[in-house]
């Protein structure tokens, strides 16, 4: 026996929120939720945005987003364009976008 579908296979998952708060010796320090307007640009199904640190004090920022469909034409546009739009990077003339950091700390 064969079994097709037509349509797009959907993964089970467990929701971001269970994902663990340490990974290695990286500990979430600090969870962040994304603007409205963020969210309607990226659409995701959940997403996890937090800053963790590692003993010596050292951080990175973690993003991690699940789209239920990736296909051709189910989004607006890549993830990686959306959220440099969502940061309201300006297009360069080349019509790219140059992403902000929003992270960056002045000196």
């Amino acid at each position: 026996m064969h079994l097709r579908s037509a349509g797009e296979a959907v993964p089970l998952r467990k929701s971001l929120d269970s994902f663990p708060n340490a990974v290695g010796q990286w500990q979430a320090r600090e969870g962040v939720l994304l603007e409205l307007d963020t969210l309607n640009v990226l659409r995701p199904k959940d997403y996890l945005m937090r800053r963790d640190q590692d003993p010596s004090g050292r951080s990175i920022w973690l993003f991690i987003a699940y789209w239920d469909s990736q296909r051709k034409g189910a989004q607006p546009h890549s993830p990686r364009t959306a959220c440099r739009e969502a940061l309201g990077a300006p297009r360069g003339l080349d019509g790219h976008y140059s992403p902000p950091n929003p992270w960056r700390r002045s000196r």
